[in-house]
């Protein structure tokens, strides 16, 4: 459900850290800080990347997915080790019920092939069209994909100093040639009312990584959910700014006091093509992620086992595939409903209960196949309400929303 009355998203001009105005600085700690926490979205503006250049970037990211089909499939990313390349409509479904409509492109360090060999997890060569196909697209994306780098590494100077940290404490993450860091285009198409209901975007979701910088045209889409009142909210693009949200890695380097916030982008009804381009950091591969000292109260514990980057991001990745196979073939799950849920039908605290008492015994990955069946089913009313309760348990408790 969206809400009519939209929560804030913060619009924060970083001119005067870049400009080293010492009073200005102290205000946009503080505030970007504050959006970290609660929503954990925030848009900037001020940081110096020229208009001229991501207008360049979306008029070659246009060529390139006005290609015919043969040519970007030519690209796809089951061809790269590193999931580098082309991804066409449908094949992601992140929210029951609704496939993901758009098309990607993903880049990251420009590897050389020869040098592939030692390359580790998501590192490797990129895809890249004929140059006489979409001429420039390489040399713009790269310079994007610097620009980005250079303003994560302003991003996550500005997040230390409001940890409390020395400015530079996340410099080496985010800013070493090792750094595993991703840049993903997007190509919505048009939406007509009847096709909207029955698609996303990108379905619900938080990132994987630790802080992601969005570039989005002005047709808008993205929302945002707020846990408290259960409702999802526009994020309204803003001339020249970039969208920051917090990941899922650096929510639980804070202990939660940063906030991975679930988010979508939903299938606006228009008649022309929604662009957006995603700049994720995902950090050094042996980097160890524990509790910063910083984030702890007096007598409070860490919430997290430290682990590293690499385990962190190959379970996350693991966990999508692993959730992406159930949903396309579920085994039996009547009979699965009929074991857990059988003797309690009619009851819908009881039948809530026992699936709960799934998730927290059997594993989330059975638990959820319960719920994927129940709220697909002809079950009440009522027991689907509960059902999505008990999927804000598992949210909260550190698993996976699969459905909404």
């Amino acid at each position: 459900m969206s809400s009519s009355a939209p929560i804030a998203i913060p619009v924060i001009d970083i001119r005067g850290y870049l400009s080293d105005d010492k009073s200005a600085t102290t205000s946009i700690i503080s505030s970007i800080s504050s959006a970290a926490q609660s929503p954990g979205f925030l848009q900037i503006t001020g940081h110096g990347i020229a208009p001229e250049l991501t207008t360049r970037l979306l008029d070659r990211l246009k060529a390139f997915f006005a290609l015919p089909i043969e040519k970007k499939t030519a690209l796809h990313r089951n061809n790269s080790a590193a999931l580098r390349g082309f991804e066409a409509v449908g094949e992601q479904s992140l929210e029951k019920g609704v496939m993901d409509s758009k098309e990607g492109f993903m880049i990251g360090p420009d590897w050389e092939p020869e040098n592939a060999k030692n390359a580790r997890f998501l590192q490797g060569p990129n895809q890249w069209p004929a140059e006489t196909d979409v001429v420039g697209l390489r040399v713009v994306m790269m310079d994007y994909f610097r620009e980005m780098q250079a303003l994560s590494k302003t991003m996550f100077r500005l997040i230390a100093l409001g940890l409390g940290l020395e400015e530079s404490y996340f410099d080496e993450f985010v800013g070493s040639e090792d750094s595993i860091t991703m840049c993903r285009a997007h190509r919505y198409p048009p939406t007509t009312p009847e096709m909207s209901e029955k698609s996303r975007g990108i379905g619900a979701h938080t990132d994987f990584g630790a802080l992601t910088l969005l570039l989005q045209d002005t047709i808008g889409g993205l929302e945002v959910f707020h846990r408290p009142t259960e409702t999802w909210h526009p994020v309204q693009p803003v001339d020249g700014a970039f969208v920051v949200n917090i990941g899922d890695m650096l929510e639980r380097w804070t202990n939660n006091k940063y906030t991975s916030t679930l988010h979508r982008v939903i299938s606006p009804v228009s008649n022309q093509y929604r662009y957006s381009v995603a700049f994720f950091n995902e950090g050094l591969l042996d980097q160890m992620i524990e509790c910063i000292p910083t984030c702890l109260e007096p007598g409070q514990k860490a919430l997290y086992e430290p682990v590293k980057v690499e385990q962190h991001l190959r379970e996350r990745q693991a966990q999508n595939n692993r959730y992406r196979h159930m949903r396309i073939s579920m085994r039996k799950p009547d009979s699965a409903f009929a074991q857990y849920n059988g003797a309690q039908s009619g009851d819908p605290v009881k039948e809530v209960t026992i699936i709960y008492d799934v998730i927290t015994s059997t594993g989330v990955a059975a638990g959820k196949e319960l719920l994927e069946f129940l709220l697909r089913s002809d079950a009440s009313t009522k027991i689907a309400e509960g059902a999505q309760k008990v999927i804000a348990v598992v949210n909260e408790s550190g698993g996976d929303v699969l459905v909404l």
